[in-house]
C-alpha cells in the first residue's frame, strides 16, 4: 500500500506499508515497512525494529479478553458494566487531528498536520462521554492488517472527567476496536510499534504488552536521502 506525504511543502515522503516495495532506493524520499527482511531491496538503509501483533480471526470477544492481563480485564469489564453514559464512533480527520494536537501541546509531542493523512486508507475512532470527546486514535491498514499509529486522551484538567475514567475509557476502546476491526474483515491488529529498551517508553510498552500481542520484528527501508532526512530530524529534537 503506497502512501504519498507533502513535508513543510516541499519533501514528497513515498511509504509503502506492509509489504515488499517498487521504491528507487538511491533518489527519492522513499520509505518500506514490512514484516519480513527484504533482502533484494538494494540501496537501502534498513533499521529493525518491534511491533505486537494481535491475530483477529478468534471465535468472539472472550477469546480476546482471555490474553489480557487481569487488571486488565478486571478494568474493562468494570468500565463496560458502569453507569457512564459512553459512545464509540468514527470520526473525521480534522476532529481527530484537533484533538490529538490539544494532547500533543500538554505532553510536549510534535504536532500533525492534516496535510499528511488524505490516504483513504486511515481510520479514526472516537470515544465520547456526555457528548465530550475523551480517546481518539488513528489507524493505517491495507483491508487485511490494521496498525495504531497515533493515540490521543482528553486533557482531564478543564473539566471533572478523572484521569482515571480518562485510562479505563482508553482501555476499553482498544478492547472494542480489537472486536470493531475483526467484524469489518481485518485478519491482523498492529499495536503500532514497542521499543523494548527506551525508557522513556517503558509505560506504553508494558501496556501494550498487557492486551497479550505477539512479539515480531517488522523492517524499515530508508532510501539514502531519507535516511540522512531522518537523522537531521532526530538530531535537531
Amino acid at each position: 500500500m503506497k502512501i504519498n506525504k507533502k513535508i513543510n511543502n516541499s519533501f514528497i515522503i513515498n511509504e509503502q506499508w506492509f509489504e515488499v516495495t517498487e521504491f528507487n532506493y538511491f533518489w527519492g524520499f522513499n520509505l518500506t515497512r514490512s514484516y519480513y527482511n527484504n533482502e533484494k531491496v538494494i540501496y537501502s538503509i534498513k533499521e529493525e525494529k518491534r511491533t505486537l501483533l494481535t491475530d483477529l480471526n478468534v471465535e468472539n470477544k472472550d477469546d480476546f479478553l482471555s490474553s489480557f492481563r487481569k487488571n486488565l480485564r478486571y478494568d474493562i469489564r468494570k468500565f463496560e458494566s458502569s453507569n457512564i453514559n459512553f459512545f464509540i464512533k468514527e470520526i473525521s480527520k480534522d476532529t481527530f487531528i484537533e484533538h490529538y494536537n490539544e494532547f500533543a501541546s500538554t505532553k510536549k509531542l510534535s504536532r500533525i498536520s492534516n496535510k499528511k493523512y488524505d490516504d483513504k486508507n486511515y481510520i479514526y475512532l472516537g470515544l465520547y462521554i456526555e457528548n465530550c470527546l475523551i480517546v481518539s486514535h488513528c489507524f493505517i491498514h491495507n483491508n487485511k492488517i490494521v496498525r495504531l499509529l497515533h493515540s490521543a486522551l482528553h486533557n482531564t484538567n478543564e473539566d471533572e472527567i478523572s484521569n482515571i475514567t480518562c485510562q479505563s475509557s482508553n482501555k476499553y476502546m482498544h478492547f472494542y476496536e480489537l472486536n470493531y476491526f475483526k467484524e469489518l474483515g481485518f485478519n491482523t491488529y498492529d499495536w503500532g510499534g514497542v521499543s523494548l529498551g527506551d525508557v522513556n517508553r517503558e509505560g506504553i510498552d508494558k501496556f501494550k504488552i498487557g492486551f497479550g500481542g505477539k512479539d515480531v520484528k517488522y523492517y524499515d527501508h530508508y532510501s539514502i536521502p531519507y535516511a540522512i532526512l531522518l537523522k537531521l530530524k532526530r538530531f535537531i529534537k
